[in-house]
């Protein structure tokens, strides 16, 4: 299958993130959706699809974050045993 494109898996890439990291990473993503969302209002954005992709991106890291902040809650409770 020669030319075919590897596929990008975002959450992978989140998952490998600490919390610090990831927290940063949404507010970055937050910051670019409100350019997005200034550059539609403005006429200069050639296809909205972009906004929509950012907006998923935001709701993966915050699953992720979510995800990591309950495994360490649970850990935490454990150790309290």
């Amino acid at each position: 299958m020669a030319g075919t494109k590897k596929k990008v898996n975002v959450i992978e890439d989140f998952r490998k993130l600490d919390e610090k990291q990831l927290v940063t990473k949404i507010a970055d993503l937050r910051k670019e959706l409100v350019e997005q969302h200034r550059a539609n209002k403005a006429g200069e954005l050639p296809s909205t699809a972009v906004i929509g992709k950012i907006r998923k991106d935001i709701a993966k890291a915050s699953t992720v974050l979510s995800e990591k902040f309950q495994a360490s809650s649970e850990a935490q409770k454990e150790q309290k045993k």
